[in-house]
């Protein structure tokens, strides 16, 4: 994803060094022109549809004509008054980007604690910080984020990343080029030859240098590849030596060019449609896309017919490309805004968002982008300040914005002043003697639960991502030397002596069971840890002593629980459970068995998608809103099935039926929501309507001689 840079200089002020006397003469070139539009294009269908598979290699489209159109400025700016003006150049970049850019971000940012919640807008901010700093790539590579993975919800500003990665190229590709031209002398063409042909392989060994570290690093990192600076400099780097090869390219015969255009279109075009996420990416399978549209740009050079190229140098292209830059930056806030308020199941969706960034892309083109871009500010400091002071247009816009930041921190202000009932159990609730239908109840009790008189939902939709205090404070990070315990219920006279195991879906029963550990005086030690399985130390190094301590304590009861065919794709690829780890997992379960501990395997909650939580999460939703799963898809449980099958002695506990029925299981249960995210992670609210009829379930197996203390140590 990416940004469009600067645009391109007239070309009756090309140099004849550069440019072959035969170019047409337009203000810009159209072919790159179309470029951007078929790259805007693609990421916008890719981010909005899931199609096309590879529309995210539009952004590589951009990074070669970023490194191709600044590299160029440059040079010609370096024939033409023999230097490089740093301040000027960075001049040029901050009126190009920062404006448009500055406004998305605030207005993403102030709108998110209203329409996303303000769990979510917490993150949003934080992205907000590193993409105006430039450094929203680095963000991402330290989360470890995974672009293509669709279990996360992406941030609305996750796409400045790009823009990131041009800028930090930008800090140190102009300097080198000063560096270049200052140590060899340029007075003559041949020492100007010269010090070309010396930031050429410079940059030559920047390309290489990043381009095999980028099939380095993908192959043992992929998440971290995508963003990282370092693996993508060699598609800027590839810009930039087409740029410095102008002079060669341009005298491509000219009955060729438009057939080497169209190559180079066609494989872009192929690349879109032909390439999807499970490719390592970006080290090799960007060269791809790279060498495809450098084949394009150096194509254009020398010039040639537009007709016979017109794909790329039709009107609509055109228009697209202008405003490409600004419909890139406003995309993805304009979808996850949208998907938050409109089911996006539906085609009025598409056909909203796609309108809504056109429109906000031609009023951010019209309005900022391009009367910045054209204005003496920066320039001229004084009279362009005095001139922006005394515009009108500049004194509206100034006061609809601080109007607007008062009215939209106002709104959140009084939304967070309100009391929070909807975060907890009601009072109406907690109260009640009758066993009213609010949450777990509403199936469990069906039948006797006595109706509640509420519309609201609890928690709201904006909050339910916030309810997972008590799961993360049982729970150790991936790769955590031993995993978290914690001690719940009675520590003194318990009744029974209960070891809980797993991973973050164990922890989740934290929550469940806490209180009713208090209430039916158990002793309940949890031992939890991101991913962790037992039998898989995959991102685990702590389970395999978790699991010696359990057995060494000899608990009255083991139980364990945990989304086994989940996919752990933080880092280092997608690496499924599937079934192949069953014999591993049940492998460990009858170690428990067989050291003399009564294991009960719980079976996980259904599991949901992304779209669900979209649902959930949306600020229209409501108690009448369908957010269910068909059951189907949500009973994901080919490991767990067969870890069962291979394993003798154990007991199952099977809690389907509280949240599905035959064809669907229910996302909103009794007025409550019931997950928290898209790992199908039990809101507090929830879990604590759960805990005593898990615990019911769970008592009809505990051991029929585990009402007094034994010491077994």
């Amino acid at each position: 994803m990416l940004k469009v840079l600067d645009r391109p200089v007239s070309q009756d002020r090309q140099p004849e060094a550069i440019v072959a006397d035969d170019r047409p003469r337009h203000s810009v070139r159209l072919d790159i022109q179309g470029l951007r539009a078929i790259a805007v294009v693609s990421v916008v269908l890719n981010h909005l549809l899931n199609w096309p598979s590879g529309g995210f290699v539009g952004v590589d489209v951009f990074f070669v004509v970023s490194g191709y159109l600044i590299t160029g400025l440059l040079l010609r700016e370096q024939q033409k008054s023999n230097r490089i003006s740093i301040a000027g150049f960075y001049r040029r970049r901050v009126k190009r980007i920062i404006p448009a850019a500055a406004l998305v971000l605030f207005l993403t940012c102030t709108l998110t604690p209203v329409i996303l919640g303000f769990d979510r807008a917490r993150t949003t901010f934080t992205d907000g910080l590193w993409a105006l700093l430039f450094v929203g790539n680095w963000r991402q590579y330290f989360d470890r984020t995974d672009y293509f993975g669709a279990s996360a919800q992406p941030s609305p500003l996750e796409h400045f990343w790009s823009l990131g990665v041009e800028e930090q190229f930008y800090l140190v590709w102009p300097w080198l080029l000063i560096l270049v031209f200052t140590l060899i002398p340029t007075r003559t063409q041949t020492q100007l030859a010269k010090a070309r042909l010396i930031a050429c392989a410079t940059m030559g060994l920047i390309v290489a240098a990043s381009f095999t570290w980028a099939i380095v690093q993908t192959a043992s990192s992929s998440q971290q590849a995508y963003f990282s600076s370092f693996t993508r400099a060699w598609e800027l780097g590839i810009g930039a030596l087409v740029a410095m090869g102008a002079r060669y390219t341009a005298k491509i015969p000219v009955h060729l060019r438009p057939t080497i255009a169209w190559a180079g279109l066609a494989g872009i075009i192929a690349c879109i449609f032909g390439i999807d996420p499970e490719l390592p990416f970006p080290g090799p399978w960007a060269l791809a896309p790279v060498a495809a549209t450098a084949l394009v740009i150096a194509a254009g050079e020398g010039g040639y017919p537009e007709r016979r190229v017109w794909v790329l140098s039709n009107p609509v292209s055109g228009f697209i490309g202008d405003i490409s830059y600004s419909m890139y930056i406003v995309h993805l806030p304009v979808i996850v805004v949208m998907g938050s308020l409109v089911d996006t199941r539906e085609l009025t969706y598409a056909v909203i968002t796609l309108a809504l960034i056109l429109a906000l892309a031609v009023a951010s083109y019209y309005l900022v982008e391009d009367p910045v871009r054209r204005s003496t500010w920066l320039d001229r400091p004084s009279p362009g300040l005095r001139q922006i002071r005394h515009s009108r247009p500049a004194k509206v816009t100034v006061a609809l914005l601080l109007a607007y930041s008062i009215a939209i921190v106002g709104v959140a202000a009084h939304i967070r002043s309100e009391p929070q009932e909807s975060s907890t159990i009601p009072a109406y609730v907690s109260a009640s003697k009758e066993v009213l239908c609010f949450g777990a109840a509403a199936r469990a009790e069906r039948n006797t639960c006595k109706p509640i008189d509420d519309r609201n939902l609890y928690p709201s939709p904006q909050d339910a991502s916030e309810q997972k205090s008590k799961m993360l404070r049982c729970m150790a990070k991936f790769d955590a030397p031993a995993m978290r315990v914690c001690r719940l219920g009675e520590r003194t006279k318990p009744k029974i002596r209960i070891a809980l195991i797993g991973d973050s879906h164990a922890s989740t029963l934290n929550g469940v069971l806490s209180d009713v550990a208090d209430e039916r005086k158990w002793q309940l030690d949890i031992y939890a840890g991101a991913g962790c399985r037992p039998g898989v130390e995959y991102r685990c190094p702590g389970m395999a002593n978790a699991l010696d301590t359990i057995n060494r304590e000899h608990y009255d009861v083991v139980l364990t629980t945990g989304f086994f065919d989940a996919m752990l794709i933080f880092v280092d690829g997608k690496i499924p459970a599937g079934p192949g780890v069953a014999p591993s997992i049940a492998a460990a379960w009858q170690r428990i068995i067989d050291s003399g501990n009564r294991l009960i395997v719980i079976t996980d909650v259904p599991s949901i998608d992304r779209e669900t939580v979209d649902c959930l999460t949306r600020v229209t939703t409501t108690i009448d809103s369908d957010c269910s799963v068909p059951r189907a898809g949500a009973l994901r449980r080919t490991t767990f099935d067969r870890a069962v099958e291979l394993t003798h002695g154990e007991s199952v506990v099977d809690m389907t039926d509280l949240f599905c029925d035959q064809s669907r299981c229910r996302t909103i249960i009794g007025n409550v929501i019931v997950y928290a995210d898209i790992f199908s992670h039990l809101t507090d609210t929830f879990s604590k309507t759960y805990g005593r009829y898990l615990a019911d379930a769970l008592e009809k197996r505990f051991p029929a001689d585990t009402h007094s203390f034994k010491s077994r140590k």
